[in-house]
Formats: C-alpha cells, sequence, structure tokens
C-alpha cells in the first residue's frame, strides 16, 4: 500500500504532462547562415549594386533589355529611402540599363524595420548568450523589397533582402515624423 500511493501519484503527474499541450510544435532554429550587416553607406551601395544586377537579368530574361526604366523614391521615406534611390539608379546605369524620372517600367522598394528582444542566443556549437562568445546580435533589421513591372502589369522581379542594422543608427531606417498640419485661430478685432 505504501509503494501504490507514490506509483499512483507519479502515474497521475506523467498523464497531466502528456496533455493537449504536449502536442503542440515546438520551435527549431533556422540553420545558421550569413547575413549582411549595414554598417555604412559604401554598404548601402552594395546593397544596391546586387539588386541592379538582379534587375538587369530580370530585364534580359523578360527580353526587355534595351526599355528604359524609372526609379520611384523608396517608401516610406527615411535617410536611407532617399539615398537609395540615387545609389540604385547610379548602379543602374553602370549594369548598361537606361534610367529616366519617367518610364513604363517602373522598380519600386519597399523598406521595414524589425526590432527583436536583445540577448538572443547564437547559434555556434555551443549555446551561449550572443555577447559571451562573440560580438552582440543587432537588435535591429531590415527587410528591402524590390520589385520591378511594366505599367500595372505582372512582376517581372520581386526580391527581398535582410540586412541587420546597428542600433545606433536606426534614426537613418526610420521615417521622419510627419509635420503636424497648421492650425488656424480665428481672431476676433473689436
Amino acid at each position: 500500500m505504501n509503494a501504490t500511493l507514490p506509483c499512483l501519484a507519479l502515474v497521475l503527474l506523467l498523464q497531466g504532462c502528456a496533455g493537449p499541450r504536449a502536442r503542440l510544435p515546438v520551435p527549431l532554429d533556422a540553420p545558421p547562415q550569413a547575413q549582411p550587416e549595414w554598417l555604412a553607406v559604401q554598404h548601402w551601395q552594395l546593397g544596391a549594386a546586387r539588386q541592379a544586377a538582379e534587375i538587369a537579368q530580370a530585364l534580359q530574361q523578360a527580353g526587355l533589355a534595351g526599355r528604359p526604366l524609372a526609379v520611384a523614391a523608396a517608401q516610406p521615406d527615411s535617410p536611407l529611402a532617399r539615398a537609395w534611390q540615387g545609389l540604385l539608379q547610379t548602379e543602374l546605369h553602370r549594369a548598361g540599363l537606361r534610367v529616366q524620372p519617367e518610364a513604363t517600367l517602373q522598380v519600386q522598394t519597399e523598406i521595414q524595420l524589425f526590432g527583436f528582444a536583445p540577448g538572443r542566443a547564437n547559434q555556434g556549437p555551443v549555446a551561449a548568450p550572443d555577447d559571451l562568445l562573440n560580438r552582440p546580435i543587432p537588435q535591429h533589421e531590415a527587410l528591402l523589397h524590390t520589385r520591378l513591372r511594366e505599367g500595372s502589369g505582372p512582376w517581372l522581379l520581386h526580391r527581398s533582402q535582410a540586412v541587420y542594422l546597428r542600433d545606433e543608427d536606426l534614426a537613418l531606417y526610420r521615417a521622419a515624423p510627419g509635420v503636424a498640419p497648421a492650425r488656424t485661430v480665428p481672431v476676433l478685432a473689436r
């Protein structure tokens, strides 16, 4: 009788662990891979050069290589967005493409910012906080989506690239706050 009570308690405890929560999927880390970190404007230029090469290849594959194209301002407006338009235009010229202020072939870029919790663990052979074995993993990342299409037709290209951002440089990537609308106050004369 004395041995039965602890066994019964153990069985009930184990049965509780096998409830509905035990069937939930377990999150797994993705395999480690390199991701660029933008530390300088030159890194922006390298990203624009990669996008320009992909655009040139997409135009070649679609049989549109000789056609002019326009680069729309990146959205949302930020210091990076303003620089990106000029960098991409420069790199498209370097790739031998005709860039004009207006054309039926349009290149559009959207920039999305993401912030993640600090202290993410590294994915090395030994599990450890990120700042113990190497420098901290940046909390902020950006996704740059580049799209190419003719008029309102289907996308000829849709590419995304993810980059780490230095947390100290975040203001370069955030949209500038809008100006508050002007208020008019009626002045009554006596």
